[in-house]
């Protein structure tokens, strides 16, 4: 297990999500390597989201990506992932929602089927999973397993340009990346059903903070890495890092001050959403239609909003300020 580079002795409410989701994640290791011999054709467990980036609290989500060697759809299947379920129940954190990527198993060679790259029009569960899986995914069960199976994925973006010239960029995975980001953006915008765990201003807090910091993550090791011919087994051995520890790694390296600008801020986010007072505001307030969307916001997402823009800002100047350090072209993916 790689040492973390990230210190959090001054943010209280991340480093008591930290230790919950470790605690979380080791119950969770413990039930399915009980459990594993009857899970057949399972090639590994991952959990994504909150509890993947260890920075989980007892309202979220339990959100697995399930990997078999075999068919998805089929009565087996399905009877893999409610073993899953049943396995991992008393964690006590909620199900995945109903409408998400993550209630279905799903196969490695859909994971990994050149005949999808370049694909505009691949199926939701498929395209996110396999993101996530770079993104903030850290294995439940199989951990060998996971391990390389990030690297295949990592490979499928290198097909066709950076398998055969190790100096080429990381173009399709930049391009894939931001894909994510900008249609996750403008699908979030206008979605407002409310429910009694979900709504606009709670997707939107979590959207401009966890989401985006989750991307910046990858998005830093990919500059990292850019400019080294060896990029591809640096981008894996740091893959098993959290969001936060890839930021930490980078930042660091660069500006500490702007980490620890963003690092301040972060805290202030994590501690306001996690509270279950203002969580319920979030739930409770805010636009339910277009109508209503330029309605004033409550204190408490007024706040929010403030201080994730903050976050952004100093993402961005940093960056930005890297063009001296990084790659030419990995700016000019990002904009073109």
């Amino acid at each position: 297990m790689l040492d973390t580079p990230l210190d959090l002795s001054t943010c209280p409410a991340l480093d008591a999500s930290r230790e919950y989701s470790n605690a979380l994640v080791q119950r969770a290791r413990e039930a399915l390597t009980a459990t594993a011999p009857n899970l057949e054709h399972l090639e590994t467990i991952a959990v994504c989201g909150s509890l993947g980036r260890l920075e989980a609290n007892s309202s979220s989500d339990i959100d697995c990506i399930i990997v078999v060697n075999g068919p998805t759809g089929t009565a087996e299947s399905d009877a893999l992932a409610e073993r899953i379920s049943q396995v991992l129940s008393p964690l006590e954190l909620k199900a995945s929602k109903p409408w998400g990527i993550y209630r279905e198993p799903i196969s490695t060679a859909s994971l990994l089927d050149t005949a999808a790259l370049g694909s505009l029009e691949e199926r939701a569960e498929v395209f996110g999973k396999r993101l996530q899986l770079l993104l903030d995914a850290r294995p439940l069960l199989h951990e060998k397993a996971f391990t390389r199976l990030q690297a295949r994925v990592v490979d499928w973006y290198a097909t066709g340009f950076l398998d055969v010239n190790p100096g080429s960029s990381w173009t399709y995975l930049i391009n894939d990346l931001m894909r994510y980001l900008h249609s996750y953006a403008a699908w979030q915008q206008y979605k407002f059903e409310r429910t009694n765990d979900d709504s606009w201003q709670l997707r939107q807090a979590k959207f401009r903070s966890t989401r985006l910091v989750t991307l910046a993550g990858l998005l830093v090791l990919l500059g990292e890495s850019n400019h080294d011919i060896g990029k591809r087994d640096w981008l894996n051995d740091r893959l098993a890092y959290s969001p936060l520890e890839r930021l930490a790694l980078v930042m660091n390296k660069y500006d500490r001050s702007a980490f620890d600008e963003f690092l301040d801020a972060y805290e202030v986010i994590h501690r306001l959403i996690s509270d279950r007072a203002i969580r319920d505001e979030l739930l409770t307030t805010g636009p339910d239609s277009i109508a209503t969307l330029a309605r004033e916001p409550l204190r408490a997402y007024a706040q929010i909003h403030e201080v994730s823009g903050n976050i952004i800002q100093v993402l961005t100047r940093f960056i930005l300020a890297r063009q001296a350090d990084w790659d030419p072209r990995f700016y000019e993916r990002l904009i073109f």
